[in-house]
């Protein structure tokens, strides 16, 4: 090839510097991309030959952190299912250490049994399937806890004339 060939292959309103600043933009450093493409190798070695592979966990967060998040000032920011979520995370946590079950009622009046321990059980347990069963979606979320609780029906007064 001549290099007028060359010249009419190129359009002329190409900028190279844009491109090249562009990929640098758009790019990730090579050691993060080796990092990671060891670790899918990893993940698909253990996949094709079915191992079981733990995978890290997330520390968990403090009560008083969970406290601040779902009762601060940014408490407003939080959708339904990361509300939700976080009241379980912070009941876990408190029964974890040995704490009393905020869950349950504090009075002189009302004789905490184990049957109300088992209700709270049972509620922590259906919470939790619904947020499980809806895969992150605050959407879905809503529409499981709607269609799992039941509003009790309110006794109706009698109309005065």
């Amino acid at each position: 090839m001549n290099e007028n060939e060359k010249e009419t292959n190129v359009a002329p309103e190409t900028d190279y510097i844009d491109m090249v600043a562009e990929l640098r933009n758009n790019s990730v450093p090579k050691e993060d991309y080796e990092q990671l493409e060891a670790k899918h190798k990893k993940l698909f070695e253990a996949y094709v030959n079915r191992e079981k592979i733990d995978l890290p966990t997330q520390p968990k967060e403090s009560v008083q952190e969970l406290r601040t998040k779902l009762f601060g000032k940014d408490s407003g920011k939080l959708s339904d299912i990361e509300y939700v979520q976080g009241l379980l995370n912070l009941r876990t946590q408190l029964l974890e250490a040995g704490e009393r079950d905020p869950a349950l009622p504090i009075s002189n009046n009302i004789t905490v049994g184990q049957e109300l321990m088992d209700d709270n059980d049972m509620i922590h347990a259906g919470l939790q399937a619904m947020i499980d069963g809806s895969d992150g979606n605050n959407g879905v979320f809503i529409a499981r806890y709607q269609a799992g609780t039941v509003d009790p029906v309110l006794p109706t007064g009698k109309k005065r004339k």
